[in-house]
């Protein structure tokens, strides 16, 4: 298994859920440890040491691109009571909005009580159900929901994930 992430120390990762995610043989979850913070656990009876996990780890030291960025942008929602009422400054409201006014959708978090989980919302009517705050991928693989659902090929519709980084 030495093109896996199996043999991964805590401390060369930082539970980014990206090799869960493009693990084609969905051999990969993420375990909570004792502290809550998530880290990768391989099927080694699955996995067939194809890479994949390796080549996305932000944390392989051929895959480190430390780019400036060319611009940086900075952004807030004019409507007060929008503005007041996210932690983004309203600007979520704002791409998210003009998102679906364009025929796409937006996957975002939303909570029942203290439950909290990753939702698609494509009518304006549905928006307020994305919270104001956002959360980390705990091992819900809402990407690979993100992929398998939204049409790929020759589609002009466009797509916003609010994602915690």
């Amino acid at each position: 298994m030495s093109s896996s992430v199996v043999n991964r120390k805590k401390k060369d990762c930082c539970g980014c859920n990206a090799c869960m995610e493009i693990c084609p043989r969905c051999c990969i979850t993420m375990i909570a440890d004792a502290k809550g913070f998530h880290y990768p656990k391989v099927d080694t009876t699955a996995c067939v040491d194809c890479g994949a996990c390796k080549k996305v780890c932000p944390f392989e030291e051929e895959n480190i691109k430390l780019n400036i960025p060319l611009t940086a942008y900075a952004a807030w929602n004019k409507d007060r009571e929008e503005y007041l009422a996210s932690s983004s400054g309203g600007a979520a409201h704002v791409f998210s909005s003009y998102i679906i006014r364009q025929g796409g959708v937006v996957y975002g978090c939303t909570s029942e009580g203290m439950h909290i989980r990753h939702i698609r919302v494509d009518s304006l009517s549905n928006l307020f159900k994305l919270s104001s705050r956002s959360a980390p991928l705990l091992g819900l693989s809402p990407l690979r929901t993100v992929h398998e659902s939204f049409p790929s090929h020759g589609s002009s519709n466009a797509l916003l994930f609010l994602l915690k980084e």
